[in-house]
């Protein structure tokens, strides 16, 4: 969440449009290529960025003759730009480069990747609910492409790329906690969202088949599974995995077994932005304060359920659209 990021003092934010603030205020950044030299020197805080790197970066492999005179003035004016907010702020020439010395935890890439490195330890030590609380709360960092706004610099898109990556691995993490301490109908709708954007990703989709079906959703599982295939013949003219396959198999024979749940993860809430869905709910934007939302996702829940407020009368199918 942003109130992880350390609150004293400016917010340096590139899980988004780059973006400083100071008590919730934006920060005018200035010039286009301020904006980049602030970025670049973010990416690497704490660090010397060497001048050539800095140069090449900002005007490219063919810079003006100029260029060195003007990131000086990018420099110079930057500087007296965080100085004026915040002074403990340091924008220091260095060994022939720059550095920006800022408290890490004023970085939301940096407080986001501390926090992917404290749900990997979590993990590994067998604490599923604290990992899955922790990957969660690094994933709510995020506020859309990575310095997006600036994607006419090669490093700006490297930089994106890396932190997807990052970022795709973490909710693999989160999903299968999820899945390790069934709480199925959560990964529905958060899995279902990321493989509307991209249904390609086989490991998520998986994880998503999964819940589905725990969840009392096998039709849903196996739709999943044909668009899933259809993409992927469609963009990369190839077969799902292996692995997929057999799932798909188990799941048309009902042969998936359920994970074992631990007792404490039945008495405690799970961490997440969405509240259970009513399984009558054909818009999921909305959510529904129906009192058999507790069962959501169960048989017994669709059959008997008539319709609420917020859903409208019960379709004569209720299928989830992911």
């Amino acid at each position: 969440m942003k109130d992880d990021l350390h609150s004293p003092g400016l917010r340096f934010e590139i899980l988004g449009p780059l973006s400083v603030s100071l008590g919730g205020k934006k920060v005018d950044l200035g010039a286009p290529k301020q904006r980049a030299l602030l970025a670049l020197l973010l990416i690497h805080v704490g660090s010397v960025v060497p001048l050539p790197v800095i140069i090449k970066a900002i005007w490219g492999a063919n810079p003006p003759s100029q260029a060195t005179a003007t990131l000086q003035a990018h420099v110079s004016r930057l500087r007296k730009l965080l100085h004026r907010h915040d002074l403990s702020l340091r924008l220091v020439h260095h060994l022939q480069g720059y550095r920006l010395e800022v408290d890490a935890r004023m970085v939301d890439a940096a407080v986001f990747e501390a926090k992917v490195r404290d749900s990997r330890k979590l993990l590994k030590a067998g604490d599923l609910e604290a990992a899955r609380s922790t990957a969660w709360t690094a994933l709510e960092l995020w506020n859309g492409t990575p310095i997006g706004d600036l994607y006419g610099y090669e490093f700006a898109v490297a930089e994106a790329d890396r932190l997807e990556h990052i970022r795709l691995r973490t909710l693999e993490v989160w999903t299968q906690t999820s899945l390790d301490l069934g709480v199925y109908d959560d990964v529905t709708v958060r899995v279902g969202e990321e493989l509307r954007r991209n249904p390609g990703l086989e490991r998520l989709g998986a994880h998503l088949m999964t819940a589905q079906y725990h969840s009392g959703q096998p039709a849903e599982a196996l739709l999943t599974y044909e668009r899933m295939r259809h993409a992927v013949a469609e963009n990369l003219g190839a077969d799902l995995s292996k692995e997929l396959q057999v799932l798909h198999g188990k799941i048309l024979r009902q042969e998936l077994a359920a994970a074992r749940v631990p007792e404490s993860a039945r008495r405690t809430a799970p961490p997440g932005r969405h509240p259970p869905w009513h399984p009558c709910c054909r818009l999921r934007s909305r959510r529904c304060p129906c009192p058999c939302r507790e069962t959501t996702g169960s048989s017994a829940a669709r059959q008997s359920c008539s319709g609420c407020s917020a859903c409208g009368p019960k379709p004569a199918a209720a299928v989830a659209m992911w």
